[in-house]
This record gives C-alpha cells, structure tokens and sequence, in this order.
C-alpha cells in the first residue's frame, strides 16, 4: 500500500482522526495534513504545491472524498445553496484535475467518490445529484483522453461518512426502499477493485424489487427496466424521453429560465 498519505480537509483532525492517524504512522506510513479548502483554487493550488516541501515523493494518486449533503425542496434552493454543495465536490474534482495537469503531475489513479443520488436521484436533494453527476462526466472525460480516472457511485456506507450519526428512522427509510448500508471494509476491498477497471462504476447492495417499487413513485425509469419487473399500476417513463416528453420540452427553455419551468412543473404535479 501506499507509506506516503498527504490528507486534505477543511478543518482540523478530531480527536477520532488524530487517533487513526497516530495508527498510521505506527505502521510506517508517513502522514501530512493539510487544513485546506478545496472548492478554492488558492487551497488546491498551495496543497499541491507544498508536497515536495514536506520531503514526500512526488504525487502519484488523488483520492477525492469531499462532500456536502444538503436536504432542500427544489422550489426553495438558493444560488448560495447549490454553489455549497457543487463547492465541496464539483470544484474541488475539476480544481485538482485542473491544476495537476497544469502542474504536469504524473497520476496512476484518480477516484471521485461519486453517490446512487447521481444514478436514479434523490428526494430533495437536487443540488447533491447534479454534483456528483459532474464527478461521473469529469471521469469520463479524463478517461476518453487517456488519463486515470474512476467514479465510483456509492451507496451509504454504514457508520460512516454522511450516515455517521444517522438516526434510526433515517436508516430503516434508507432499508425501505431497498438499499442496505455498506461495510466500510467491503466498500474499500470494491474501491479497490474498480479504481483501474472502469471510468464509472457503481458501488451499492441493492434490493432491485423493492428499490423500483421504492423509488418509481408510479414512473418506471427506462434505468431500471433490465434489473426488475414492471410493479402492478406503475406506468412506463419511455415518453418522458420523446420529442413531447417534458425532457424535451425542457430542452427548448432558455438556460436561465430551466428553474422556474421546472418549479411550475412539480406544482403541477
């Protein structure tokens, strides 16, 4: 494994991160942190920069795992809530996929913690799908121009990461519509698995009949067409994909008028 960690966060290691850290380094691993900001070019900019500094080798692969969640209607999102939320996750991926090739780093892998929310959606959280859709473009980008790349679209893991302190009723929600919370250890060994194979992938233990009939809320998405039967009374969303489909129709608004076309849609519905 890897015995050189250079780890980025905008705040300071808790007293449950110094304590892995310490484990680390016990093992050998050299670690430097770094307090940063990565949905700013200055942050990314001075953390690349100040690798050689510390004595580390050169860089050789990028973990990208930051993000934030925000729960918001899509009538009440804000310019300032999306910007949060694209902050974390889309800038920081595009900054260090910006700036490493400027830097003329030499990567052998490149991961975006990507989310399910950007495979089939998420209730309320429009800004969260649209950000990890940009970590699922910007891997195939860099792929279909031969540089390393995978985006792994993750289901929520259990204990950790945006589950940790999850309430009860969040989590039996989370069951009920068919997805089950990954191991740590299982999603890392997958992490593993598919860093090099593909440009994106998808990492979730998934109940399919229960999920669609969970998820399709009376619209059976083309997405699930292949992996469960059509449930009793759900009518099929292949016309919302033709040239009168509400897609379409979308299609031919206006870039800033999209939002509130899209608002006066829900409340039609």
């Amino acid at each position: 494994g890897a015995r050189h960690l250079v780890l980025a966060s905008r705040h300071a290691p808790t007293e449950t991160a110094s304590a892995a850290l310490a484990e680390l380094r016990a093992l050998g691993c050299a670690v430097h942190t770094v307090q940063a900001d990565l949905g700013q070019a200055a942050d990314v900019a001075r953390l690349l920069a100040g690798i050689a500094p510390a004595g580390f080798p050169p860089l050789i692969g990028i973990i990208h795992a930051a993000g934030l969640s925000d729960i918001t209607r899509l009538e009440e999102l804000t310019p300032g809530k999306i910007e949060a939320v694209l902050a974390a996750k889309a800038y920081g991926a595009w900054l260090l996929d910006r700036l490493g090739t400027e830097q003329g780093l030499t990567l052998s892998l490149f991961i975006l913690t990507s989310s399910l929310a950007a495979v089939w959606g998420a209730i309320n959280q429009g800004a969260y799908c649209a950000a990890n859709a940009f970590l699922d473009a910007l891997a195939a980008r860099r792929a279909a121009s031969g540089q390393p790349a995978c985006a792994i679209a993750y289901g929520p893991w259990a204990g950790t990461g945006m589950m940790a302190g999850a309430s009860t009723a969040g989590v039996d929600w989370i069951r009920r519509h068919g997805i089950a919370l990954l191991n740590p250890t299982f999603a890392l060994d997958a992490t593993e698995t598919l860093a090099t194979m593909v440009p994106n992938a998808a990492c979730a233990l998934v109940d399919w009949t229960a999920a669609v009939e969970a998820l399709s809320e009376g619209l059976h998405s083309p997405l699930f067409a292949r992996v469960a039967p059509l449930p009793q009374g759900v009518r099929s969303s292949s016309n919302e994909f033709t040239s009168a489909g509400p897609l379409a129709k979308l299609a031919n608004v206006p870039t800033p008028q999209r939002l509130e076309q899209l608002t006066r849609s829900e409340e039609h519905t």
